[in-house]
């Protein structure tokens, strides 16, 4: 059986090997191109500038691959509002005036835009504060506009009495510093000229003034004393008085605690009254002193009636009498010994009289002024 297969196999590979054919080679395969990218949106990017600034605007195309070119040198550019941003070939964008514009880039015949919003250009303004009297830092000063465009802006100082403000329009406006148990200081600024704007502040004052009214009679060169007392020890104070009576002796300014004197001038005739004032001010207040210059008066003309004997009596005047009179006594047997009471009374001494009854006067010549009295003594003999 096994003898019988090798002739067949052999006849069959003989076949094969004699049929003289062969199979022909594969047709190569040429590559397509492929298309190219296109355009399919436009982004543009940037800031808006303030007006008189200028802004680099740029432009990005996203192509139909997925990529991104820039293209922001070869877009086309322009702008819906050229009254307010203008914008380059190269897409920098100048802000003219305040208000909004979109700014369109154009590349394939594709757009892309971006809306800006200019506002107006702003500036910074800075300051130190101080105290008026020791000229030291104010630190936690509050410092706002209270008008314009800029009007509700607020800056606080720091430890070296230092604020700033940043954003500010150009404009003029009113700027107060404010802080407690200080008088607030105000001053108008403009920006941009003035970038800086220092303040002194006054500290609030507590000033006691005694008296707090005077009455005295026409008495001529007469000082009287206002008692000034200061909290704290660097509050400043000054006098002053419209009536151009009442005298201040200088200085009418001071800091602290003092005693400050002023005269009033005798009126004419001093038989007559008047008022005036002299106000003391201080930073956060003030008092007014009411000043009443009273009319002077002699004790009426009288006869007076003396002992034989002689003694020594205390002869009432009528207020300011003695001060606003020339007084003159007839008789060597009345003596004047001065004054006793403020003025009020004359110290008279009487010589025991030796003979028959006598009399004497003592009179008191205002020369003009108004006061005019004489008093008629008379002895009894012993």
């Amino acid at each position: 059986m096994r003898a019988a297969l090798v002739p067949v196999l052999m006849a069959a590979w003989l076949a094969a090997c004699g049929s003289g054919s062969t199979s022909s080679a594969p047709t190569p395969t040429v590559p397509s191109t492929p298309s190219a990218p296109t355009v399919a949106s436009i982004a543009v990017s940037g800031s808006s500038p303030a007006v008189g600034s200028t802004s680099q605007l740029t432009a990005t195309a996203s192509l139909s691959n997925g990529s991104t070119q820039a293209i922001t040198t070869l877009a086309s550019w322009q702008s819906s509002n050229t009254a307010v941003l203008t914008v380059s070939p190269s897409g920098l964008a100048s802000a003219i005036a305040v208000g909004d514009a979109d700014i369109t880039a154009t590349y394939a015949g594709v757009n892309g835009s971006l809306r800006l919003s200019v506002a107006a250009r702003t500036y910074g303004l800075m300051g130190v504060i101080a105290d008026e009297i020791t000229r030291g830092a104010l630190a936690d000063v509050r410092v706002e506009v209270l008008n314009g465009t800029n009007a509700g802006k607020l800056a606080t100082t720091d430890a070296s009495g230092t604020y700033t403000f940043a954003g500010l329009v150009a404009e003029t406006f009113r700027l107060r510093a404010s802080k407690d148990g200080y008088a607030w200081g105000e001053q108008n600024v403009t920006v941009p000229d003035v970038p800086r704007a220092d303040f002194f502040l006054h500290q609030y004052c507590s000033v006691s003034v005694s008296p707090t009214s005077y009455a005295g009679v026409n008495w001529p060169l007469i000082n009287d004393a206002l008692t000034l007392t200061a909290t704290p020890s660097t509050c400043s104070w000054g006098v002053s008085t419209t009536d151009d009576w009442i005298k201040l002796t200088p200085p009418t300014t001071g800091v602290g605690s003092s005693t400050f004197w002023f005269t009033p001038v005798p009126n004419t005739p001093v038989t007559a009254s008047r008022t005036g004032s002299v106000l003391v001010s201080w930073p956060g207040g003030s008092a007014r002193v009411a000043v009443e210059e009273q009319p002077a008066t002699c004790t009426p003309s009288e006869t007076v009636p003396v002992a034989a004997s002689g003694a020594g009596y205390l002869f009432k005047l009528g207020v300011g009498c003695f001060v606003n009179t020339t007084m003159t006594i007839d008789v060597p047997w009345l003596q004047e010994h001065g004054t006793s009471g403020g003025l009020l009374y004359l110290n008279l001494m009487v010589q025991p009289n030796p003979g028959p009854q006598r009399t004497g006067h003592l009179t008191m010549d205002g020369h003009g002024n108004g006061l005019y009295a004489q008093y008629t003594f008379v002895q009894a003999n012993p």
